[in-house]
């Protein structure tokens, strides 16, 4: 049953609490073996998470393509945007879009648990967070309109 991904948003936030805290948890005593372990078990579940959402996003998938195949278009191919189960096969895209976004958030946050646990085990340094994707939704800037860097200057406003 799908939650509205309620679940990865949990696990991200336990796990960014986890790793804000990491400073006073280890700075107090050196010991890094009780918040190490809160890591480890933050990132378990995590795991345990993806292969839930991943499941979720396999069997959507499939149901998407059954809709698609159950009332062909006239040239034997789904007819995009017409027919009685438009709204099904559109309702399967946006779950899948849904669960390929819960699962990146769970990889984000997995990805930050092992580099702060590898951290606290020793490694001189954690290994690199994975850089988040670009949104592909987003609208690019229009045509002729550059994109205002850092280095140039904000122009004044009235005044």
């Amino acid at each position: 049953m799908y939650d509205g991904g309620a679940p990865a948003r949990r696990t991200r936030d336990e796990i960014g609490q986890l790793i804000d805290e990491l400073p006073a948890a280890v700075g107090l005593t050196g010991d890094a073996s009780a918040a190490s372990a809160a890591l480890l078990q933050a990132g378990a579940s995590a795991i345990a998470l993806r292969r839930r959402l991943t499941a979720m996003r396999h069997a959507a998938g499939i149901l998407g393509e059954n809709l698609r195949q159950a009332l062909p278009g006239p040239d034997g191919g789904a007819a995009p945007g017409t027919g009685p189960l438009t709204g099904d096969r559109e309702l399967a895209g946006w779950l899948q879009r849904r669960l390929d976004n819960e699962v990146e958030l769970v990889d984000e946050a997995a990805a930050s648990a092992a580099a702060a646990a590898a951290l606290l085990n020793g490694a001189s340094t954690p290994p690199a967070l994975p850089r988040p994707p670009g949104n592909p939704h987003r609208a690019p800037p229009p045509t002729g309109h550059p994109r205002q860097t850092p280095a140039e200057p904000l122009a004044a406003g009235p005044g």
